[in-house]
């Protein structure tokens, strides 16, 4: 059975120097094989920071805009193939010197989105029951199975 080829996003807090950017350079280069392979159509990388601010201020930004919409985007996938996306807490402070609430959207270090046609059809991180789907995993089921086999394991996996 053929699969469309899926376009690859990686969303990731920084591309500083830094602890993670090792996993980071290693994910972005087995992504750049596997395009140059063509198991994926390509792939791109947005940078999100540490999250956003969920105050109507903020998310009218563009910048928070995209933030807001792509985890929207996110748990809608999660909700409606029965996994919970790991690394997205929404937090409520309160502040004793303002006294304004605030609530923010934090966001994993990395996370990875495969699409096909624009639509989400599998994220990384996440978890369903006991088992833990990370971005290293959705990477190495792609080498390990290329495509379509990967295809195949990721749609199983999706409508588990």
């Amino acid at each position: 059975m053929s699969h469309p080829t899926p376009t690859v996003e990686v969303y990731v807090r920084s591309l500083a120097a830094g602890d993670n950017q090792a996993r980071i350079s290693d994910t972005l280069s087995r992504l750049a094989d596997l395009s140059a392979e063509d198991v994926i159509e390509g792939y791109e990388v947005h940078v999100w920071g540490e999250g956003v601010s969920l105050d109507p201020e903020i998310t009218g930004t563009e910048a928070g805009s995209f933030i807001r919409e792509t985890a929207a985007a996110f748990r809608e996938w999660a909700h409606e193939t029965g996994r919970d996306l790991s690394g997205f807490e929404t937090e409520t402070t309160h502040s004793a010197m303002t006294g304004r609430t605030h609530r923010n959207l934090s966001v994993p270090t990395m996370a990875i989105c495969e699409k096909v046609d624009d639509e989400v059809t599998w994220v990384a991180p996440c978890t369903d029951g006991d088992s833990v789907h990370t971005v290293s995993d959705y990477v190495d089921t792609l080498e390990r199975e290329g495509e379509p086999a990967a295809r195949e394991e990721l749609a199983v996996r999706a409508d588990d």
